[in-house]
């Protein structure tokens, strides 16, 4: 296979204030009306290993993104997204995902014949994305998370599919993807609604199911199986969804 990667000297024609951070890697930067958008970009060190991006908006910390694109650099990366775990680090990352250039448009428009192997390192909570997604279904997710804030608050991904005859709110049989507040929500709203319910897929693909056959009191299914139904008091539902959510 032959890659077609980039090249130092494009990087200093395309963007302003190039700098040498060593051993491949270069930080870059790109000016708008709001913010300052920060590119390392790690150059393949050998003909069978590709280029890297971490993009920061308005954070410049040369330690950390250096620190995560030696842990990636080595990683092989296919058509698919892959996660990595992370190191240990000041912003609480657990994992970083590297994501081929089908999955992302960085560089598009300026280095269009030397991105064709770029792949983008995203640190993430793990929570916040499966590691399973579509290229359609990774981009839409990264509209709904501020993921090039490094201090950002976690953003789990929750998908939902919910009936509630009494507020006639609903999603169709169909699962959507929602905040963890839109989430509470409808767990509160649900509340004494005998015929609703609430079903959450978390980013491990697993199932929880949640109705409330009397007022104040919860039966949580767990992945569509009635023998793990189990009658939980209000306060207790919240603390498990978190849970399931979170970890």
């Amino acid at each position: 296979m032959r890659y077609k990667l980039l090249k130092y000297r494009e990087l200093v024609d395309n963007f302003s204030n190039v700098i040498d951070l060593k051993d491949g890697i270069y930080k870059c930067c790109e000016e708008t009306g709001k913010s300052t958008y920060f590119y390392y970009v790690k150059l393949a060190s050998g003909a069978k290993t590709k280029d890297y991006v971490l993009v920061s908006r308005n954070i410049e910390d040369d330690g950390f993104a250096q620190k995560a694109l030696e842990r990636v650099g080595e990683s092989a990366v296919g058509d698919e997204i892959i996660v990595c775990p992370m190191p240990q680090n000041g912003y609480y990352f657990s994992s970083i995902i590297l994501a081929p250039s089908t999955f992302h448009s960085y560089f598009k428009g300026i280095l269009d014949k030397s991105r064709e192997d770029l792949v983008l390192c995203l640190p993430i909570h793990r929570c916040e994305f499966s590691g399973r997604e579509s290229a359609a279904e990774f981009i839409e997710m990264r509209r709904q998370i501020p993921d090039l804030d490094w201090r950002r608050a976690v953003y789990p991904k929750i998908k939902l599919r919910f009936s509630n005859p009494v507020t006639q709110g609903g999603t169709g049989g169909s699962e959507v993807v929602v905040s963890y507040s839109i989430l509470l929500d409808e767990i509160e709203n649900l509340n004494g609604v005998s015929l609703g319910f609430v079903e959450i897929v978390n980013y491990k693909d697993e199932v929880l199911e949640i109705i409330s056959p009397s007022s104040n009191v919860f039966v949580l299914i767990r992945n569509r199986d009635d023998n793990t139904r189990e009658s939980v008091q209000k306060n207790a539902v919240f603390e498990f969804v978190q849970s399931f959510i979170f970890d």
